[in-house]
């Protein structure tokens, strides 16, 4: 399933234009990250988690209608990584961006 996410997102088919010039904007090049979660959240906003090219890890909410209400949070420090799920974090490990979960 994340290798099929990850083609969909990397041929930028998961959603508009918008979502995707967001991403780069905040520093998401998304040729060089690996989505792992990806969800709608309602009427144009999607939420999900995102590793970026430095392992740093991700939750997003992004509004392809309203950018300044997109939200990019880093959870990549060892208590915020806890809130992710089991398995996000599994996956982050076999990933090699987690050492212990």
């Amino acid at each position: 399933m994340e290798s099929d996410l990850n083609t969909l997102f990397s041929q930028r088919k998961l959603a508009n234009a918008s979502f995707y010039e967001q991403l780069m904007s905040a520093g998401f090049p998304y040729q060089q990250s690996t989505l792992l979660e990806f969800f709608p959240d309602g009427d144009g906003t999607f939420c999900g988690v995102i590793v970026r090219q430095d392992n740093r890890v991700f939750r997003f909410d992004i509004d392809v209608d309203l950018p300044s209400a997109s939200q990019f949070e880093d959870v990549s420090d060892e208590k915020k990584i806890k809130s992710l799920s089991k398995e996000l974090r599994r996956q982050l490990k076999a990933m090699g961006v987690l050492k212990n979960v």
